[in-house]
């Protein structure tokens, strides 16, 4: 008898979670330069979800970041999400080759969830830094025009393209 109780059960909850994730679905991505200017545009949820504006509110939609909402929101009146606050990508995700910021989208009747994403991309906001301000150098008049002298690494926070590739000593008055 208990087995058959237990083959329930099973049944009961393999229906169950059958059912939840039937209503769980979708993916939306958003790439999105670093530091755009709060209000930006980044795109219009209800019309990516397929939806117009007037259902983002009968389906009570509601958003969900795991920042508490610090960098974007959504209007209700037309389904634009936009940037609430500047993304410093390199204080967010340090120096990874990729950076994003996962959100939910929950709507009710029916239920749905879709995951979505921004994908912060990488500006070329840093400027290169040496640990040391100066860096004396102490060069003999024989050495021949054109020698190559090793210095210490520039530090970049930038990623990719946006990152100290290489250098040259110019000339300086004093």
């Amino acid at each position: 008898m208990a087995c058959v109780w237990r083959l329930k059960l099973t049944l009961i909850a393999s229906i169950f979670i059958l059912c939840a994730l039937e209503k769980i679905s979708g993916q939306i991505s958003y790439p999105i330069q670093e530091e755009m200017e709060e209000a930006s545009f980044v795109g219009n949820i209800a019309e990516d979800m397929g939806l117009n504006a007037q259902q983002l509110a009968t389906r009570k939609f509601r958003l969900s970041a795991d920042d508490g909402g610090r960098y974007i929101k959504v209007s209700l009146d037309d389904g634009i999400l936009s940037i609430c606050d500047r993304i410093d990508r390199e204080r967010l995700c340090g120096q990874t080759d990729r950076c994003t910021m996962p959100f939910e989208i929950i709507l009710e009747n029916p239920s749905e969830v879709i995951h979505g994403e921004l994908v912060i991309l990488d500006a070329n906001d840093n400027s290169p830094t040496f640990r040391e301000r100066s860096i004396p150098l102490q060069i003999s008049e024989a050495i021949p025009t054109g020698a190559r002298f090793r210095l210490e690494r520039a530090d970049d926070p930038d990623v990719g393209i946006n990152t100290v590739v290489d250098y040259a000593i110019s000339s300086m008055m004093f």
